[in-house]
């Protein structure tokens, strides 16, 4: 039988890496929106002179490009149609121009699309209106190439949705890596598959009935027990065998799973118990942690099936 790729089981054990994904995706999300989003639109600027030439077109452009982004009629323009204070909009107003060629490049960058947008919207009412620092009106020198256009950069709630959701992913990713790379025991079909024996899965409740039940069919003589888990696991096993009579070593023996044990352990136990000519005739799978099943069916006592 395929066994399942994740279960309840495997959430229990790796759950903290999906905890550690999510945050840490989270705040990659939110630092990367901290980049914000731009917008952005061009002018191609032309020399209102007798006789302009290419290289005064692109010359001017240069100077553009170095002053309308400090210009105070501009900046104020572009402050009151976005909210945002002059301080601002002079840190996140850009301008550029392309090499060789009279076209200027602006760009605003904000927080959300929609503010980069007015931003842009905003500076191309300006150059209609303003006037450059020779007191030239824009509009005779600058004109539209190409409307108001979204840039780059991620909304900050867009950037924390998707950081995430690659975190959960990526740690979903290592978990299952894990996983495969250790596999366990969580249920009597794994079990099943491993050891040769009758497998039961039992409670630590109704475990004294099953191992005394095991020791009966068996023939007369004690059951000796083999512990697969942790310390803990296996101390509390010691206990529960005392309590059923079956705490001595003899040639039959009786396997006592922890769930969620590795699978190496129970391969390594079965050989050990081989090796010292013991018998395994049995093999119970014992829930050794929080339960995540309904207390009423942890009562029983399972075999597996065929």
């Amino acid at each position: 039988m395929t066994q399942p790729v994740f279960t309840w089981q495997v959430l229990a054990r790796r759950g903290w890496m999906l905890v550690l994904g999510l945050v840490f995706g989270l705040a990659i999300g939110a630092a990367v929106g901290g980049i914000s989003v731009s917008a952005g639109s061009s002018f191609a600027v032309k020399q209102q002179a007798a006789h302009p030439t290419p290289y005064q077109d692109g010359r001017l452009a240069l100077t553009y490009a170095r002053l309308l982004p400090e210009d105070r009629g501009v900046v104020e323009a572009v402050a009151d149609a976005t909210g945002l204070s002059r301080d601002d909009v002079r840190g996140n107003l850009r301008m550029s121009a392309e090499p060789n060629t009279n076209i200027v490049f602006v760009r605003f960058s904000s927080d959300d699309l929609g503010t980069s947008l007015s931003a842009v919207r905003a500076f191309g009412d300006a150059v209609r209106t303003q006037t450059d620092p020779t007191g030239t009106p824009l509009r005779e020198s600058m004109q539209p190439v190409s409307l108001p256009n979204s840039g780059i950069g991620f909304s900050r709630k867009k950037a924390i949705l998707l950081g995430g959701a690659a975190g959960l992913l990526i740690a979903f990713a290592l978990a299952l890596a894990c996983e495969s790379r250790l596999p366990r025991v969580d249920d009597l079909e794994r079990l099943g598959g491993i050891l040769p024996v009758p497998v039961s899965r039992v409670s630590w409740r109704s475990l004294p009935a099953a191992l005394q039940s095991a020791a009966e069919r068996g023939g007369p003589g004690q059951l000796a027990l083999t512990a697969v888990g942790n310390g803990r696991f296996a101390e509390r096993a010691g206990a529960v065998a005392a309590q059923a009579g079956g705490s001595a070593a003899g040639g039959r023996r009786a396997l006592l799973i922890r769930r969620g044990a590795p699978v190496a352990e129970v391969e390594d136990a079965w050989s050990g118990c081989l090796a010292a000519g013991s018998v395994v005739d049995s093999a119970f799978l014992v829930h050794g942690g929080l339960p995540l099943r309904l207390r009423g069916r942890e009562m029983e006592v399972g075999h597996a099936p065929g």
